[in-house]
């Protein structure tokens, strides 16, 4: 465990290593899928992952860890890459502040055991992963149900809903996957 210290706030270094040896530890590794940033995420076609934004600095109280969840599905990220040209997004994305169960635990105060507190949003974020879908009939139900996580489909359509569209389709068709 690592005690807080009035004279040595947390790291930004052992924030990220205590926060990847939680999510490892909970199943959640870090892979770099479909040209993607490093996410950690399972090694499946379809998979739900975190993405880790840089840890940033809250003055003279810690810092926040913030990133985005969603699901990556592999055979259509490569296909739109093919032929669409960019990917630079996944299709599937939410921002972590947008969802109440992972933005109050995402900041680690100096004050706090950093170990503890990481552990506890670690756990929430593999509690949010795996209720996401992790293979192609669970996706394609969650399309037809219109609900990922506890929302409703087009809340991760980030930047692109033409895209989240897109999979909708790719989804439909038996001989695309």
């Amino acid at each position: 465990m690592t005690a807080p210290s009035e004279a040595r706030p947390h790291t930004k270094r052992a924030i990220e290593q205590s926060l990847a040896l939680g999510l490892e530890q909970l199943g959640w590794t870090r892979h770099k899928l479909c040209g993607f940033h490093p996410v950690y995420a399972k090694s499946l076609a379809v998979t739900p992952y975190f993405w880790c934004e840089p840890i940033r600095s809250v003055r003279a109280r810690g810092h926040v860890i913030e990133g985005a969840v969603g699901v990556i599905h592999q055979a259509f990220e490569s296909e739109w890459e093919r032929t669409h040209g960019d990917n630079s997004r996944p299709t599937i994305i939410l921002h972590t502040a947008n969802i109440s169960e992972l933005s109050e635990p995402s900041v680690i105060l100096d004050s706090g055991d950093l170990d503890d507190q990481v552990r506890a949003f670690c756990q929430r974020v593999s509690l949010m992963l795996a209720s996401l879908p992790q293979s192609d009939a669970q996706l394609r139900e969650s399309f037809a149900l219109n609900v990922l996580y506890r929302f409703p489909v087009a809340k991760f359509a980030g930047r692109d809903p033409d895209k989240l569209q897109a999979l909708r389709e790719f989804l439909q068709s038996p001989t695309k996957h």
